[in-house]
């Protein structure tokens, strides 16, 4: 996962959580630095069929950040899953 921010500010530390459905559970799936961070998912999502619905991210800025754009969160497959050269 990667986030992008429009401007100058900038957060300093991401917790993602994720959703299958949403009346169920907010798992936490990776916490780290916004610019790069690996999703950890449950054993038991990592079936080939499970499809998470909803992903929320919990994000941290310095003190006194008054405002931030974030303008693009990206989701690549790991290193290890992907099948395109």
């Amino acid at each position: 996962l990667v986030l992008r921010f429009a401007g100058s500010a900038r957060a300093t530390r991401v917790v993602v959580f994720a959703q299958l459905d949403p009346p169920g559970e907010w798992v936490p799936v990776a916490v780290g630095a916004p610019d790069d961070v690996a999703l950890g998912w449950p054993a038991a999502w990592r079936d080939g069929r499970t499809i998470v619905e909803r992903v929320k991210l919990v994000l941290t800025f310095p003190p006194g950040t008054q405002s931030a754009t974030l303008s693009r969160v990206l989701l690549y497959p790991s290193v290890a899953t992907r099948t395109s050269p």
